[in-house]
């Protein structure tokens, strides 16, 4: 535990990434991966087009959007650019290994989110669940919900208790070694 604590601080403190000059946000979340080499890859840097990610993690599975969302299912992650400034958004879904600096992963309850980052202020059954980014308001429709946390750069999906995606928007992804008998 002390050395995962010891790589959280060393990574907000390392200034790399796309380009060495990108200002990174207060309400850093780091995603830690456990089986892709992702060192460098950083929210909302411009020169993180998806050239360069494709040139860091090598071809996706499958491009959809237009070119601008590479969708590498084998590790569970999807990633989406924007037209102007770079990667804007991380889709961490079914098959993901790894968590974000919270602790949190998909195989985390609705409950430990909500205990990592507050509980909702209120539960609105919606008919839609797409852009509902209202702090921390569980959005319900059936048995999907969806809670936005914008002071923590993330959207996490609910499928009944159980998380279906995590979706962080502001941010970095890095490695994270595993030492022989250390569990995720």
């Amino acid at each position: 535990m002390k050395s995962l604590l010891l790589l959280s601080v060393s990574i907000v403190l390392f200034a790399g990434g796309c380009s060495s000059t990108y200002e990174h946000s207060s309400r850093m979340t780091i995603v830690f991966v456990d089986d892709l080499n992702v060192d460098g890859i950083e929210l909302h840097d411009p020169q993180c087009t998806a050239e360069f990610v494709q040139s860091v993690l090598g071809s996706p599975a499958r491009i959809d959007l237009d070119g601008r969302m590479l969708r590498y299912t084998e590790h569970g992650i999807d990633l989406l650019f924007s037209r102007d400034s770079g990667l804007s958004e991380i889709h961490l879904n079914r098959g993901f290994k790894g968590k974000l600096n919270s602790g949190i992963s998909m195989s985390s309850s609705k409950q430990e989110v909500f205990k990592a980052y507050g509980k909702p202020l209120d539960e609105i059954n919606a008919s839609s669940l797409s852009r509902k980014n209202d702090e921390r308001i569980l959005y319900r429709k059936g048995n999907t919900s969806r809670i936005y946390y914008g002071d923590h750069g993330l959207i996490f999906w609910f499928r009944n208790d159980t998380i279906s995606q995590i979706v962080p928007f502001e941010g970095k992804m890095i490695r994270r070694s595993l030492k022989a008998g250390e569990l995720i």
